[in-house]
């Protein structure tokens, strides 16, 4: 069972379709799923429930609260069912976590609350500059903590544009170093580029295991 929100209005419908056929799944949108005692069901076209085992899930609790969209359960139950990607697990492993590494392959970033106050990650040595008042920071992206899909980044923005951000949002974005991706594959539209980001844990200090792929 893959899981969205809304699926078929999604611009990665096209990846379900592929997935769904490939692993034999359905395609069902998360707020059609139905609790029944312990377990999650899907409904069929003639109105039976199934039970559902495995969910892969691509919905995200911050999509749902956003579209003010009314889960028939609630996502914090335990329900006898696996998921391949909890809803709850983006907020542990995605943009909040990068100012905290410190890795060559992790591009460096900073809360814009913290770097308007002067604290922080020292961005200069990421090759962003800012040369004056007004002059925007080259090679940076401005990215809302709660957004999707590339929802609501900005590029090379002026001092002066993030001193407008009120005061008390600025935790919520932050300013990164810019990524150049060579641009590899073919398309009716001209060259584009692929990004893969693979989630490693390690279980009690053991060698990481890679668990979950995004593409």
């Amino acid at each position: 069972m893959l899981t969205e929100v809304e699926p078929q209005n999604q611009k990665t419908l096209a990846d379900f379709l592929v997935t769904a056929k490939r692993l034999g799944i359905r395609i069902v949108d998360i707020a059609d799923l139905a609790p029944k005692g312990d377990k999650l069901h899907y409904r069929r076209s003639d109105g039976k429930l199934v039970p559902i085992h495995r969910i892969y899930n691509r919905a995200i609790v911050d999509k749902v609260i956003g579209k003010r969209i009314q889960l028939p359960f609630d996502c914090t139950e335990l329900f006898d069912v696996e998921w391949a990607g909890h809803p709850n697990w983006y907020f542990h492993i995605s943009k909040f976590s990068l100012p905290f590494f410190d890795n060559p392959a992790v591009p460096p970033a900073v809360f814009l609350s913290d770097w308007l106050a002067g604290k922080g990650r020292d961005l200069l040595r990421a090759g962003n500059v800012f040369r004056a008042r007004g002059v925007a920071y080259e090679n940076s992206l401005l990215k809302p903590l709660y957004s999707f899909a590339g929802q609501g980044i900005e590029f090379s923005l002026a001092l002066v544009d993030l001193e407008s951000i009120p005061i008390e949002s600025r935790g919520d974005y932050l300013l990164q170093q810019r990524v150049s991706f060579d641009p590899v594959i073919v398309t009716p539209h001209g060259m584009t580029q692929a990004e893969i980001r693979i989630l490693n844990v390690s279980l009690d200090g053991g060698e990481l295991q890679p668990v979950l792929p995004l593409f």
